[in-house]
């Protein structure tokens, strides 16, 4: 991010100093912090951003319950989402959690800000955990994010920028075996998407049928 916008004001015409002025004082940044400076130091329109934007990810079940399911955010939840998993990013990088089992996650500094656990999965203990369905969630948030302010930067600017460029993470593994499974029937609020747990074996695909 602070590449991105260090180019982009250079392009615009701003110094040396204030391009080290506008982001030597980052720490942690989030999409809502990319959003400011991407409006305040590259003059991106305000109105423009956000619109049309969605981005699926996969939703915690409630505790007790192992069916995952996928959901999609709008621009204003995946910024505070955007949030609390920054949150996750710090505890992990100074390691005040392990990351690889439900655990107590600590609360921001700042009150204002929305918890690490606001985003992981709730167990019946009370804890939370982190799964490979939440990291695949936190890497899907930042990078299509990222892509649509990238896009409308571009735009401003007249340029071109090829954000296809930057990876996926898709919800699903692609082999050619898998198939996404069906809508659940209505009033079953609670079947619909399933992952395997950790430490559970995927179910083997249906061996073809035979060809007479």
């Amino acid at each position: 991010m602070e590449e991105f916008v260090a180019v982009g004001a250079m392009i615009r015409g701003l110094g040396f100093a204030q391009v080290a002025k506008a982001i030597g004082n980052l720490n942690n940044p989030d999409v809502a912090t990319f959003e400011k400076l991407v409006v305040s130091q590259l003059g991106v329109p305000e109105h423009g951003i956000g619109s049309g934007f969605s981005v699926d990810y996969w939703q915690p079940p409630r505790p007790g319950v192992t069916w995952w399911r996928t959901a999609s955010l709008d621009w204003t939840a995946a910024k505070q989402d955007a949030e609390a998993w920054m949150q996750v990013r710090h505890l992990l990088t100074h390691g005040l959690t392990s990351g690889w089992r439900a655990e107590h996650w600590p609360g921001p500094l700042r009150q204002a800000a929305r918890p690490a656990s606001s985003v992981l999965r709730e167990t019946l203990t009370g804890r939370h955990t982190l799964v490979i369905h939440g990291a695949i969630t936190c890497a899907r948030i930042y990078v299509e994010t990222s892509r649509h302010l990238a896009a409308l930067t571009a735009q401003h600017f007249g340029r071109v920028v090829d954000v296809d460029v930057l990876p996926v993470f898709p919800l699903y593994k692609e082999q050619a075996y898998e198939q996404t499974p069906p809508p659940a029937p209505s009033g079953m609020d609670d079947v619909a998407e399933e992952l395997p747990e950790e430490g559970e074996d995927a179910p083997a695909p249906e061996a073809p049928a035979a060809v007479l």
